[in-house]
């Protein structure tokens, strides 16, 4: 099974501030897009009930909330603050409501939901495989688990190559219970977990399709984030990484320059 040497969740300050904030709202203005499609062919009557799990400020909840047709939409995240920025979002929103969870402990009864949505977030657990068994429990038989997975080993770029900088943080952040590559490995776990009716799509978003200034967004607030927090994880000068974010930056604003990100989406139906 799928462990990390500790097992504290070690993101806590950081998920809580305010450029994790700006942060999910930048990545959401480039992956969405590349993603809504799926929520769009769903019949929303048959799948009214909705579970978002890590849901941070609620930038995708309230999507689904207000333009997809879900009757109801929760969306539980394991930081007080966040939660609160959440529902001072949806005031206006009658569909929707926000809790302070633990994503392996939900504080749901079992087959709950109908559909249960996961992005940007088994790469910073301890166990990615309580989350989902988690997840699991509370969607009833026949429903749907949705997982956009990280993977940085799937950040490409020209004329920056990034994947030396991945490998060589890898080994110290995992011993702050990450997992940089856990996107390739998510089937497999999916697999080792029982589960059968699984589908993979990829959202793509690259410097064709997303503009400059967004992808300027992401990187810098990155570096904001987790230039301090690599540097120590990883005794790593915090210059060198903050350098790594400011290379893609000026990938996306080099006229011949190009980055693609792509995230792996797996799509689960819960055995009946």
């Amino acid at each position: 099974m799928h462990e990390f040497p500790s097992g504290e969740y070690a993101h806590s300050e950081i998920m809580a501030g305010d450029v994790m904030v700006h942060t999910l709202a930048k990545q959401a203005d480039a992956v969405w897009p590349r993603e809504q499609w799926w929520f769009e062919r769903l019949d929303s009557t048959a799948y009214p009930n909705v579970l978002d799990v890590g849901c941070g400020p609620g930038e995708i909840t309230l999507r689904l909330a207000r333009d997809l047709g879900f009757s109801s939409i929760t969306g539980m995240d394991l930081e007080p603050r966040i939660i609160d920025i959440a529902n001072q979002r949806a005031r206006d929103v009658d569909n929707v409501s926000f809790t302070v969870g633990d994503a392996t402990a939900l504080p749901f009864e079992d087959n709950r939901f109908d559909l249960a949505v996961n992005r940007h977030m088994l790469q910073v657990v301890p166990s990615p495989e309580k989350v989902i068994r988690e997840m699991a429990r509370v969607v009833r038989p026949g429903g749907l688990l949705y997982f956009l997975v990280e993977d940085y080993g799937m950040i490409n770029g020209a004329p920056v190559v990034p994947d030396l900088f991945w490998h060589r943080i890898q080994p110290g952040l995992q011993k702050r219970a990450s997992d940089l590559f856990v996107g390739r490995k998510c089937y497999g776990l999916l697999k080792s977990l029982g589960f059968e009716e699984i589908g993979c799509h990829y959202a793509s978003p690259d410097t064709i399709n997303t503009p400059a200034e967004v992808w300027e967004g992401i990187f810098r607030f990155w570096s904001e984030g987790y230039a301090a927090f690599i540097s120590e994880a990883c005794d790593l000068p915090v210059e060198e990484a903050k350098a790594h974010f400011q290379a893609y930056i000026d990938d996306v604003h080099h006229p011949e320059g190009y980055v693609v990100w792509h995230l792996p989406v797996f799509t689960v139906r819960n055995p009946t």
